[in-house]
């Protein structure tokens, strides 16, 4: 199953929702009431990592799951870090490829297709590097060791990039306030939000809730900036 988001309509999606839930579970169950919930709470693009044993086969279920289910939702894969395990995501349906790294090798296998990579880079050397294999969007990670305070550096020079903090964005007005004031493209948020207490309660609506605030406090910071 190939993917039917061209690499544009991805960032485009990316710009919209301002927010991509980051999630890797081993029970298929599960995985379904996050999408549920991310989607109630307007949320239009999700990743799921490659973390668990058996990731490849909940992906393909999860691809089956939301092409019935949610044909307009994006759905990526994360924590890729080599060219094969990409093309075996991308084969499985991944609509972009996410990773902790700058491995030109990986954009090269996606670009091929037409889907979009979004690699991880530290710093402005590697943003670079990247938007010069012609990438998009890029990945700041791990985003707690930079802080908002970088993408203002970095965007001084090069107001051309767009940017996606990971690992580090709190699921707070306050902390989703202060990166886009820092002028990211998106927010990738993951483990904050997808906590014990709401995956061992199964508390999916409290789930949705605190979704739809952060798309309406994001929605808040953009309008406030235009």
């Amino acid at each position: 199953m190939m993917s039917n988001f061209k690499r544009y309509e991805v960032t485009a999606l990316a710009w919209k929702t301002g927010l991509i839930p980051i999630f890797s579970f081993d029970q298929i169950d599960t995985c379904e009431r996050i999408i549920d919930a991310c989607y109630q709470g307007g949320v239009r693009l999700v990743e799921f990592t490659n973390r668990v044993r058996n990731a490849r086969e909940v992906f393909i279920h999860l691809r089956e799951y939301i092409s019935d289910k949610y044909p307009d939702v994006v759905l990526g894969v994360g924590s890729i870090v080599d060219p094969s395990t990409a093309a075996l995501f991308i084969q499985a349906g991944a609509d972009f490829v996410v990773c902790p790294i700058l491995n030109p090798a990986v954009i090269e296998v996606c670009h091929r297709q037409n889907i979009s990579c979004m690699p991880g880079c530290t710093s402005s050397s590697e943003i670079s590097r990247a938007e010069g294999s012609g990438v998009d969007l890029v990945k700041l990670f791990p985003a707690h060791a930079l802080g908002p305070g970088f993408v203002k550096r970095h965007l001084a020079p090069c107001p051309w990039s767009s940017l996606m903090p990971t690992g580090g964005v709190e699921p707070t007005r306050k902390s989703l306030q202060s990166w886009f004031e820092a002028g990211v493209h998106c927010v990738g948020i993951g483990g904050q939000l997808f906590t014990p207490e709401i995956i061992e309660s199964a508390n999916w609506s409290k789930l949705k809730e605190t979704v739809a605030d952060l798309v309406t406090w994001i929605q808040e910071f953009r309008d406030v900036g235009q």
